[in-house]
């Protein structure tokens, strides 16, 4: 489970994050949507501790001793490294996770197949246009099979097809033992993954029940009272 606790951010003047609660249980997918500039990757970085909020609790609650291992990609592909072929950084990614050989390798081929990257594998990252870089993101996110798997805008720069097969993916993925939370401004693609959704606005999170397109939140999510 995830709790969040009356979390504020600000950067400079600007109130990102205000007073927000949030509860997401084990075993679910959580959609986030919201305009750009909503907070929705300030927040992530926050659950993952890539940031530290200027106040309130955050709290990761895994089912055995110790936090869940975290896979994350970030809408910025900052975290790819530019000069190494897409093989070479994903089996650098198995080796940072103490992965198998044989199984690092299996995971590179099964990847590259699904998202169709195979071709330029062993071409430096740095050349990769923008929808194959994103690829490669969220490979390295979900290459060491997280218990908790942050997605920031996963959808965005990406084709029908591999739209597509990053939601049969995603499904596949999830257990009781998994948790997703993912931010998409294609509020489409989150409503065939999960009636889980919820709209990040203002600082505050809130569910979309108000809106005839969207289904109201479910499922043991909760959004937590505010209190001022």
């Amino acid at each position: 489970m995830i709790v969040l606790q009356k979390v504020y951010k600000s950067y400079k003047d600007k109130k990102v994050l205000i007073n927000l609660d949030l509860s997401v249980e084990r075993g679910q997918i959580f959609g986030l949507t919201g305009k750009n500039g909503s907070g929705k990757t300030s927040l992530l970085k926050i659950i993952c501790g890539l940031e530290k909020p200027d106040s309130g609790n955050v709290r990761i609650i895994n089912n055995t001793t110790g936090k869940p291992v975290i896979g994350v990609s970030l809408y910025e592909t900052s975290q790819l490294i530019n000069e190494l072929d897409g093989y070479t950084f994903l089996n650098f990614i198995g080796r940072i996770y103490k992965i198998p050989l044989f199984e690092t390798e299996k995971r590179i081929l099964e990847l590259s197949d699904i998202f169709e990257f195979s071709d330029v594998l062993y071409k430096p990252i740095g050349s990769y246009s923008t929808g194959t870089r994103k690829k490669m993101s969220i490979c390295t996110a979900i290459f060491h099979k997280p218990q908790l798997l942050l997605l920031d805008e996963p959808f965005e720069n990406l084709d029908a097809t591999a739209c597509r097969k990053l939601i049969t993916l995603l499904k596949a993925y999830i257990s009781p033992e998994k948790t997703i939370i993912i931010t998409s401004g294609q509020t489409g693609h989150l409503q065939q993954l999960t009636n889980n959704i919820a709209v990040l606005s203002n600082g505050r999170i809130t569910d979309l029940h108000a809106d005839p397109g969207f289904q109201k939140i479910g499922g043991g999510n909760k959004i937590l009272p505010e209190t001022e």
